[in-house]
C-alpha cells in the first residue's frame, strides 16, 4: 500500500461525518502530517511523503536544539500536573518543528502558533546559552498547591489561587473551605493512589476484568481498551474502556433510553463485584470511575484504587470510535 493510498483510506473515515460526528474533517491535516512524518523517520527519511504544504522534501526538524529543550519543559509540566502549560509547549513545539527555517530569536518564533511572550524568551535563552534556567528551578510552594488542588474536579488555576489566599494549605483545607460532599472526600482519599502511573501489566488484569464481567453479564457486550494502552504506552495515569452492544445502534430514540438499557446494568453489575468504588464524573453516555481490582492473594498487597473511563457508544460506530479514542495523542487532544 502506497502513502497516498494510506491516506485516502484514513481521510475516507475520518469524512464519514454522518457515521460518527465527533470526528470532524478539520482534524484530517494534523493526522496526515504525523503520518507523514511517522513514514519518513521511519524510513531515514529515504521516503519522500508530502508535507502539510504539498512539498515533497523529507520532514527534518531544523530547530530540533529549541524543540528538544522545550519538550523537556513540557514533560516538567507534565510531571507537576500542570496540563495547560504542557499543552502550550505541545503546541508551540508542533509549530517550531514544522517551520521552514532555522529560527535566530524569540521574536522570529513569535509569529508562529503558540508561541507567546513566555515561550519567546525561553527560545531566546536556549539559542544564547543552548538550555533553560527554568529546567533546574525549583517550583515554588504557591505552584505545587495550585497544581495539587486542580487534580480536584471542578477547581481550575484561578479557583485554586483564590482558596490559597483564603489560607487553604492542604486538600482536607479546601475540603473543609468548600464544605465538600462526600464525592469530593473520597476523591480525596484517593487522590495519591489515582495520581500514579498504573504499569502496562496492570492495565492488562484490569481490561481482563472487564472483558470477563461484561461477557457473565451478556456475551454480546464489545469492549476493547484504548487511549495510550492502544497506543503500546508502558504506564498510564487510567484505563479508557469504549463498551458498545449489537442492541444499542445510532438510530436509538434517546440516548437515555441507552443508558439506562445498556450503561446502567453495567455499572451496576462491577459495583456489585466490588470493582467500582465510586465515580469521578459521570453523563449519559460517560462514566469516569474509581476501581480496584480484586486481590487473589489475601495475604498480598492490595491493589491500588484506579480511574477507569467507560465510554458506551452505537454499535454501528464503535469502528471509528475505537480510532478517535486511540489517538495518536496530538490528534487525540486536539
Amino acid at each position: 500500500m502506497t502513502f497516498q493510498q494510506l491516506v485516502f483510506i484514513v481521510k475516507r473515515a475520518l469524512l464519514a461525518s454522518e457515521v460518527l460526528p465527533i470526528i470532524r474533517p478539520k482534524y484530517f491535516h494534523k493526522l496526515t502530517n504525523e503520518i507523514t512524518k511517522t513514514v519518513a523517520i521511519k524510513n531515514d527519511f529515504s521516503v519522500k511523503a508530502p508535507l502539510a504544504n504539498n512539498t515533497t522534501e523529507p520532514f527534518v526538524n531544523l530547530n530540533e536544539n529549541i524543540t528538544k529543550v522545550l519538550k523537556a519543559l513540557e514533560e516538567k509540566e507534565k510531571k507537576a500536573g500542570d496540563i495547560y502549560r504542557e499543552r502550550a509547549y505541545r503546541t508551540a513545539i508542533e509549530s517550531i518543528s514544522i517551520y521552514s527555517k532555522r529560527i535566530t530569536s524569540g521574536e522570529e518564533a513569535r509569529k508562529l502558533k503558540g508561541v507567546g511572550n513566555g515561550i519567546s524568551t525561553k527560545i531566546d535563552e536556549i539559542l544564547k546559552t543552548g538550555t533553560c534556567s527554568q529546567l533546574w528551578e525549583n517550583d515554588s510552594d504557591e505552584r505545587n498547591l495550585i497544581n495539587l488542588f486542580t487534580k480536584l474536579p471542578k477547581i481550575g488555576r484561578v479557583k485554586a489561587k483564590k482558596l490559597i489566599d483564603k489560607g487553604c494549605k492542604s486538600l482536607e483545607d479546601v475540603a473543609n473551605e468548600l464544605e465538600s460532599d462526600s464525592f469530593t472526600r473520597i476523591i480525596i482519599r484517593h487522590l495519591e493512589e489515582l495520581d500514579k502511573e498504573i504499569p502496562r501489566c496492570e492495565l492488562k488484569s484490569l481490561q481482563s476484568y472487564i472483558t470477563q464481567s461484561l461477557s457473565t453479564l451478556d456475551m454480546r457486550f464489545i469492549s476493547e481498551a484504548c487511549g495510550s494502552f492502544r497506543r503500546g504506552a508502558d504506564t498510564s495515569k487510567e484505563l479508557n474502556m469504549l463498551t458498545t452492544h449489537p442492541d444499542f445502534m445510532s438510530t436509538t430514540e434517546k440516548v437515555s433510553t441507552a443508558r439506562e438499557i445498556f450503561l446502567k446494568p453495567v455499572l451496576n453489575h462491577l459495583k456489585g463485584t466490588g470493582f467500582c468504588i465510586d465515580y469521578i464524573s459521570k453523563g449519559q453516555m460517560k462514566y469516569n470511575a474509581i476501581c480496584q481490582l480484586p486481590s487473589l492473594d489475601p495475604g498480598a498487597e492490595p491493589y491500588l484504587h484506579r480511574r477507569v473511563e467507560f465510554w458506551f457508544v452505537p454499535y454501528d460506530q464503535f469502528c471509528l470510535a475505537k480510532l478517535w479514542w486511540t489517538g495518536d495523542d496530538e490528534f487525540y487532544k486536539s
